[in-house]
């Protein structure tokens, strides 16, 4: 694969390509591992601007799913080393050597752009994509392999800010998101009481980090109760230990508190719960909100896709694996980029794993299948 272009900013005549792939994780890297494959898959061009999700978790942390689950290359077979949860680190490295493997067959004016993708319209038979960073990509075939859209914050999960702060004192993140609170050092955390609000395995995973540092509480808030945060009982521990922080409430408004510039050394947060038509106050110092993504944020899919996301329909492939496209096979929508509107033809092919926060394909095995049942239908279509 060819040294990935850096500077392109500026550049309006589209690159042209014959596949697109829009993501850098694992549903991606399967995707291009099966164009590596393909001796007619052609100039192809990767977007993506950030890491996979699991790289801005802790090195240490341990993933939901055991390292037999986990493995990408069947290299290890003793039984105990298996049933292991995977770290972070290990998942991270494998997956690293993993696409290196996957780039080695694509042709040599492949390229990659290290920014968002913003928009997909039709131009005659092809489509073209127009760029965060001002770059414009015409393709006659694209992979749409990055997740719903970017977290769902706070405000946009319905909660009222009953004032404001400078952004001197933003930087602190006192109010932040499950990845971006994760990317944070221990200082961070050290002796802070912190409120999650979310009831799906993200606000479990988001726990369990905090609980891995000296914070001095937590409260643990979900308006659907905590039921999907336990999908296969994967987060079992990390909820058996939270059983007394386990609010079931709304989240209605927080308000700072303090000056503009700067938090008070504890409860810089008020917190309004609601509760069986009740109010209660609560204070904290970090409120991390996962509610799941959002489709209607800028980088959001429904948003990108505009009028084509409506043409989409779901496809099973031979394998089990889940993904929509449009009827002429040139756009494919694979893994956690499906969103609920799929949910109930989904369930109907009885797939193996449904996030329940946003009901949308989740889970390492199911991102890999419907990344290889979306790649395989498109070398079958276009052979």
């Amino acid at each position: 694969m060819a040294t990935p272009i850096l500077g392109i900013t500026g550049v309006r005549a589209p690159i042209l390509a014959k596949n697109v792939v829009v993501g850098g994780g694992l549903a991606a890297t399967s995707i291009l591992a099966g164009l590596s494959r393909d001796p007619n898959s052609g100039k192809v061009i990767v977007i993506a601007r950030d890491l996979p999700w699991m790289a801005k978790f802790p090195r240490h942390f341990e993933m939901g799913q055991s390292r037999k689950d986990l493995q990408l290359t069947k290299s290890q077979t003793d039984p105990y080393y298996l049933k292991q949860k995977m770290p972070t680190g290990d998942f991270m490295r494998q997956l690293v050597d993993y696409q290196t493997q996957a780039v080695a067959g694509l042709s040599e004016d492949s390229d990659a752009l290290e920014t968002d993708l913003r928009r997909v319209v039709r131009q005659g038979s092809q489509l073209l994509l127009s760029c965060g960073d001002g770059s414009a990509v015409l393709a006659d075939r694209v992979f749409i392999a990055t997740g719903v859209g970017p977290e769902r914050t706070l405000r946009d999960s319905g909660v009222e800010f009953q004032n404001e702060v400078s952004d001197k004192r933003r930087v602190y993140g006192e109010v932040s998101t499950a990845i971006r609170s994760m990317e944070r050092d221990a200082e961070y955390w050290k002796n802070k009481i912190v409120a999650v609000y979310g009831g799906g395995p993200t606000a479990s995973w988001a726990v369990e980090i905090a609980m891995n540092y000296a914070i001095r509480d937590l409260i643990w808030i979900s308006k659907d109760g905590f039921g999907a945060a336990n999908p296969f009982g994967r987060n079992s521990e990390t909820l058996a230990m939270t059983t007394g922080r386990q609010i079931t409430a709304i989240l209605r408004r927080l308000r700072y508190l303090g000056n503009d510039d700067t938090p008070p050394l504890h409860g810089g947060l008020e917190l309004t719960l609601e509760e069986h038509g009740k109010e209660e106050l609560r204070e904290a110092d970090i409120v991390i909100s996962a509610t799941g993504s959002n489709p209607l944020a800028p980088t959001g899919v429904k948003t990108v896709l505009g009028d084509l996301y409506r043409e989409l329909a779901p496809y099973r492939g031979k394998q089990g694996g889940v993904f929509a496209a449009l009827e002429d096979r040139s756009l494919y929508v694979v893994s956690s980029a499906l969103t609920k509107e799929f949910s109930s033809k989904i369930e109907a092919y009885t797939f193996p794993v449904l996030n329940p926060e946003n009901r949308v394909i989740a889970g390492i095995k199911a991102t890999d299948l419907s990344a290889r049942a979306a790649v395989d239908a498109a070398m079958s279509k276009h052979s």
